[in-house]
Formats: structure tokens, C-alpha cells, sequence
């Protein structure tokens, strides 16, 4: 089985262990199961459609069809967000594997003894040579930092912060998840290899953590009122 053949297992699998874990938190919080089921199937459809193109363009695949469910089907959806948005980051972190083994996602050359190396064909290799750091007949690529594995473990420790966390209002669990990705997700991006900024230091996927961030905090603003955001708590 070859390296990309073992990627597209793991990425199906982060699917099925984010949608298990989903219904799990929903069933676990009394909420109903069926818009559980809908929501995951909606979420997963979003976010394959957008997947292609990147992280950043999946999750907005993901929430997109999410919302559009809800308008179509005319079900308030905040409480079962708050209780099912832990998964998204378990599923995060197995689909994060998948991109290790295909050399997706990879980060900036690195001196550090974990540093990991990609064979000629990989996305790190050809950018090494492209940009003049190794030569084209090299046997691996430079060193790099194993930015895969950063967000994996990201994406473990966001999952247990937010299983533990007491929801104080409609959305606050939401908000947290929020928070959490576009702040660890940002910092992760100056560590990314195939970075290209767009904005000083900043690349595409720094900007739209900012606009996530910003997505948190008017949750938060908005606290004491969900209705104003389309959403009527099921609380």
C-alpha cells in the first residue's frame, strides 16, 4: 500500500471516528438524534466538496452545508453544535495524520533532532528543489519540522479541553472551539513550508484564523442573545 493510499484511509477514518464521536456527545448531552445524524452527514458532505483546496476550505465547506441544513430543515442546531464540536477536532488530528504520510502540510526546513525527511516525489522534496535547497538528484529533502504532527496534537488537546468545559451560555462551548482553532492554527502557519504571504508575514490561512477568531468573539458579543444569530438554543 502506498503512501497516498494509506492517506485517503486515514482521512476516511477521520471522517467515520469524527461522526461516531459526534452522535456519541449529542445521544450523551439527551439531545435529539436524528438532526445529530443530519448535521454530521451535512458537515462531512461540506467538507469533502471543499477538502480538496486545503483545511481552512473544508471546515467553510463543512459549516456551510451545516447552516444551509438548518434553513432548509428549520432546526435550531446551537445546542447540538455546542455538544458535538469536540469531534470535529478528534476527527482533526486523525485527518492531520493523513497528511503526514502523503508529505501534505509539511514545514519549514529545521535543525531540531525530530525534524523529519520526504523521498524525492513528495510535496516537501519538489519545493526544496524548487527554491534551490537541494539539488534535483538529492536521495531526501532537508529536515523539517513535522508540522502535521504539531496540529495532530493540537487537535487532541483542543478535543479534552472542550469535553471538559461547562457550557455557561447558548454557544459558549462553539465559541471556545472557535477560539481555540484560528489562534492554534495560526501560530502553526508561520511553520509551514509551503507558506506563500500575501498580506507581510501573513498567508491566506492566517487571515481567514483571524476571521475565525473574529467569528468566535461575535459569539461571545452575542451571548445573551442567540436568536440573533439565526440560532434558537434547544437548551
Amino acid at each position: 500500500m502506498d503512501n497516498d493510499l494509506y492517506g485517503q484511509v486515514l482521512l476516511g477514518g477521520a471522517f467515520v471516528v469524527a461522526q461516531i464521536t459526534a452522535l456519541c456527545l449529542a445521544e450523551r448531552a439527551g439531545l435529539d438524534s436524528r438532526t445529530a445524524f443530519w448535521l454530521t452527514v451535512a458537515g462531512a458532505a461540506g467538507a469533502l466538496l471543499g477538502g480538496e483546496r486545503g483545511v481552512i476550505i473544508a471546515i467553510a465547506g463543512a459549516t456551510a452545508a451545516v447552516f444551509a441544513w438548518s434553513a432548509l430543515a428549520r432546526r435550531p442546531i446551537l445546542a447540538h453544535l455546542d455538544a458535538m464540536v469536540p469531534a470535529a477536532f478528534l476527527g482533526y488530528a486523525v485527518a492531520r495524520m493523513a497528511c503526514l504520510v502523503e508529505g501534505h502540510c509539511f514545514g519549514i526546513v529545521t535543525d531540531l533532532p525530530f525534524g523529519i525527511i520526504y523521498a524525492p516525489g513528495t510535496n516537501a522534496y519538489a519545493a526544496q528543489v524548487a527554491a534551490g535547497l537541494i539539488d534535483p538528484h538529492a536521495a531526501r529533502s532537508l529536515p523539517v519540522h513535522p508540522t502535521q504532527l504539531y496540529h495532530a496534537a493540537f487537535g487532541l488537546a483542543a478535543f479534552l479541553v472542550l469535553l471538559r468545559w461547562k457550557s455557561s451560555y447558548p454557544g459558549s462551548r462553539l465559541a471556545l472551539a472557535l477560539a481555540l482553532y484560528g489562534s492554534g492554527r495560526f501560530g502553526i502557519e508561520f511553520l509551514r513550508g509551503e507558506a506563500q504571504p500575501v498580506l507581510g508575514p501573513l498567508d491566506v490561512n492566517h487571515i481567514a484564523c483571524l476571521a475565525i477568531l473574529m467569528a468566535a468573539l461575535l459569539l461571545w458579543r452575542f451571548r445573551s442573545s442567540p436568536r440573533r444569530l439565526f440560532l434558537k438554543s434547544t437548551a
